[in-house]
């Protein structure tokens, strides 16, 4: 039986950071570890105690992403829903989007075979993605 799952991370969608090198101790550190784990532990409380998505899987992701203040509410509503096609990339939103999964929806990302993402403009920001068992 194919399992399904659908998870929203509240708050405006951060890219993944490159890692970053010590200037004193020359090691090689992830910028982003913390924030890293609050997004996991999200989606551990949505995931529950349900066991890891198994075989390949499917990944359907929306970033919704802020409208900017300046904008006046007439472009505002024009605006909202439409595609949002500047900065951060999806490749980089969807990086620490992986990062945050692994080891809690999934037992490793290499497991995704398809993946479907856009970003969006909206009054709301968030991520809301759906993972499927092929």
């Amino acid at each position: 039986m194919k399992r399904s799952g659908e998870y929203t991370l509240s708050g405006e969608p951060v890219p993944s950071q490159r890692a970053r090198h010590s200037k004193t101790s020359h090691h090689v550190y992830n910028p982003q570890r913390a924030l890293q784990f609050i997004l996991s532990s999200h989606l551990q409380e949505q995931h529950k105690d349900n066991p890891f998505f198994e075989g390949p899987l499917e990944m359907t992701i929306t970033w919704y992403m802020t409208i900017p203040q300046s904008m006046s509410q007439k472009k505002k509503d024009a605006l909202n829903k439409k595609y949002h096609f500047i900065k951060p990339d999806v490749d980089n939103l969807e990086r620490l989007l992986l990062n945050a999964c692994t080891g809690v929806l999934f037992k490793d990302d290499c497991q995704i075979a398809r993946i479907v993402k856009e970003k969006v403009y909206d009054f709301e920001p968030r991520t809301v993605f759906i993972i499927t068992e092929l």
